[in-house]
Formats: C-alpha cells, structure tokens, sequence
C-alpha cells in the first residue's frame, strides 16, 4: 500500500462525509413534511423506532442479501430498487435526528440561523461516525436502525384530526 492508496481513501472519506453532510443539512429543505413526522415519531417513540428499525433492517438487509445474490435479474433489480429506498428512509430518519439535535443544540450559538445550526449538528454527527470503533460499530449502526425505525414508524402513524379551517387557495373558502 502506497502513500497515494491512503491519499485516495482519505479523499474518498473527506468527500464522502460532505456529501453526507449536505444530504443531512438539504433534506429537511426538499422533503420538510417527512423529515418533521419522522422527527415527532422519534421524539415520542425513541425505543419503538430503534428497535422496529433494528429488526426490519436485519431481516431485510439479509432478504435483498439472498435475492441479490441467487435470483434472477429482474429480482436483483428489484432488490436494488428496495435498497435504495431503505438508505432514502435512512437519509430522512437521519436529518429528522439531526433537527431534534440542531433543536437542542441551537442555543449554543446565539446568533445562527436553523439552517447553520442543522449544518454544524450534521458536521459533529459525521465527526462521530470518524471515530474507530465506538463510531463505527456503535454510533453509526444505532443511528441508522434508529432513523430506518422512525422513517418507517413515521410512514404508519395515524394522524390526528384538528378542528382547524382548511382555506383552499383556488376558491378562497373556508370547509369544516
């Protein structure tokens, strides 16, 4: 292993973890409903998300695992299809983490906005996935079932009804 081999890791995991952190910081953005029912799932049922999201992604991980490698190839597509919307459900639980944290961790600077502060919780987040072992094996695995248990408990949850007027904007009336 040559000094360019550990450079080009290195750079793959600095680029790496950018991206994760503009990912955390611009999902709340682009999907601002789904990240805030996830965060409220999260915020009221920590335990459930955790464990619902350990065991859905254990048997799953091991399901797309065996279809991907021993079925046909319109079976591997499909398997790849439902793997990329675990790690799009665990993108969303994750920002929805990162919001409660950025929440929480706003009054530590005074004079930033929510976006700043979702953007420095996201960047202390990735600091915590960098560390060997406690990282790796504890931090990121807990965050990512804990994250695909919210996103998927956030998805089934029941919404309650309000007594609020709903104003259409086509017509400017009120409806009960």
């Amino acid at each position: 292993m040559t000094i360019g081999d550990v450079l080009a890791v290195f750079l793959a995991l600095v680029l790496t973890s950018m991206a994760w952190i503009a990912t955390l910081t611009v999902f709340p953005l682009l999907f601002p409903n789904y990240v805030q029912n996830a965060e409220s799932t999260l915020k009221n049922r920590p335990r459930a998300s955790f464990v619902i999201g350990l065991l859905t992604l254990t048997f799953t991980g091991f399901a797309l695992v065996i279809i991907w490698g021993k079925a046909l190839p319109i079976l591997r597509v499909f398997a790849f299809a439902a793997g990329a919307y675990e790690v799009f459900m665990i993108a969303g639980g994750c920002a929805a983490i990162c919001s409660a944290a950025a929440e929480r961790l706003a009054g530590q600077w005074p004079n930033s906005s929510i976006h700043t502060s979702r953007l420095r919780t996201a960047a202390l987040l990735t600091a915590a996935g960098w560390v060997p072992v406690a990282g790796w094996f504890l931090a990121i695995p807990f965050a990512a079932a804990t994250a695909f248990g919210a996103s998927l408990l956030s998805m089934f949850a029941r919404k309650p009804l309000t007594d609020e007027l709903v104003i259409t904007p086509a017509f400017r009336e009120s409806l009960p």
